[in-house]
């Protein structure tokens, strides 16, 4: 766990976030509990499903072996579009990307 060794200059007393926590819980539950329609519940799950992506894979940077061929992949795939000839910049007003070198830079470096 980091500390911090500056001052913070503006203060809360705890009473105010536990307050808004409450507050945004109890706006977030009130339609669910006096109307339970489907919807509420498959953005329930949608949300679990998303934090239960989240937290492996960006919270605890967990990389599973099919993950790393798939980043090669993307990696390989917008270089090779940096590279040709076909440049969409006009369409999308992005400037083309342009290497110093032909060869493909290593992946560290994306």
């Amino acid at each position: 766990m980091r500390t911090y060794s500056w001052h913070c200059a503006r203060q809360v007393p705890l009473v105010f976030p536990v307050f808004i926590i409450f507050v945004s819980l109890f706006l977030c539950l009130v339609p669910i509990i006096t109307d339970p329609s489907p919807r509420y519940f498959i953005a329930l799950v949608l949300v679990a499903l998303g934090t239960a992506v989240y937290i492996p894979l960006v919270f605890y940077k967990v990389r599973p072996r099919w993950m790393g061929e798939y980043q090669v992949a993307t990696a390989h795939h917008k270089l090779s579009l940096a590279r040709s000839s076909v440049s969409l910049s006009p369409l999308l007003r992005i400037p083309k990307a342009r290497f110093p070198s032909p060869h493909i830079p290593p992946f560290s470096t994306l």
